[in-house]
């Protein structure tokens, strides 16, 4: 497998600080890209719970740290329960150290690229998006109380995006010992993108628009577009695109 990757994050209009954390690695050598593949990783801090600055930090080191130290030949699913472990238990011990300060806590999302598949391993309302085969779709389902009604059918998707329970997490890192994430799985071809992003960004810019954007631009060009549009739109939060 062969990648182009880029990344960028901003604090917003509105932040003061930037509590989004991104990282991308890949082999030097074939076989390295055999055993053990390219991984890109995305964490929000959570606001209002701690230092989600340091959160989001503490879980992409723990989490890059247990992808490059694991066994060669470990499996996908097998490296992503060792990084959101390893990042968890970080998070977690930092948290209980500094209680006076509140539960520090992050989202995080991670994509291992090996072979001609992609494994997504997800925990908060960090998004996924695969772009193949002339469309969209979104991979990851956002662990919120408004993305709970989303798929109850109580909200449509224009309701989720704007509700006051969109920013109301129903998972997190560093909020207990044991960690729950989603798993995901899907092949790829020559040509195929994916996306990562926070809810900073997906609020403010639509399936549609991050499908042409990121289609009809290269990828360091596509996350500037991306982060620019959903600035001029108000974006009240700090703003995360990954694109492969």
């Amino acid at each position: 497998m062969e990648l182009v990757y880029a990344g960028r994050t901003s604090p917003g209009p509105v932040r003061a600080n930037n509590e989004d954390c991104l990282d991308f690695w890949q082999p030097d050598l074939p076989e390295g890209w055999r055993t053990r593949g390219a991984v890109a990783i995305l964490a929000d801090g959570v606001g209002g719970h701690g230092d989600g600055e340091i959160a989001s930090r503490l879980a992409c080191d723990r989490a890059r740290q247990a992808f490059v130290e694991a066994k060669p030949g470990t499996t996908p699913s097998q490296l992503l329960w060792q990084m959101f472990n390893a990042a968890n238990l970080a998070v977690y011990d930092a948290g209980m150290h500094n209680r006076a300060e509140g539960r520090m806590l992050t989202t995080l999302t991670i994509s291992v690229f090996r072979n001609n598949e992609i494994t997504i391993g997800h925990v908060g309302d960090c998004r996924v998006y695969l772009i193949q085969q002339g469309r969209i779709r979104r991979v990851t389902s956002d662990h919120s109380y408004a993305g709970v009604q989303l798929k109850l059918g109580i909200v449509t998707v224009e309701e989720a995006a704007s509700s006051q329970l969109r920013s109301v997490l129903t998972r997190t890192i560093g909020q207990d010992p044991m960690i729950r994430l989603d798993y995901h799985t899907a092949v790829v071809n020559r040509g195929d993108k994916l996306v990562q992003c926070t809810d900073g960004l997906w609020c403010f810019v639509t399936e549609g628009e991050i499908y042409e954007i990121v289609c009809k631009n290269p990828p360091e060009e596509a996350c500037a577009r991306l982060i620019e549009l959903a600035e001029k739109r108000g974006g009240d939060d700090n703003l995360t695109a990954q694109v492969v």
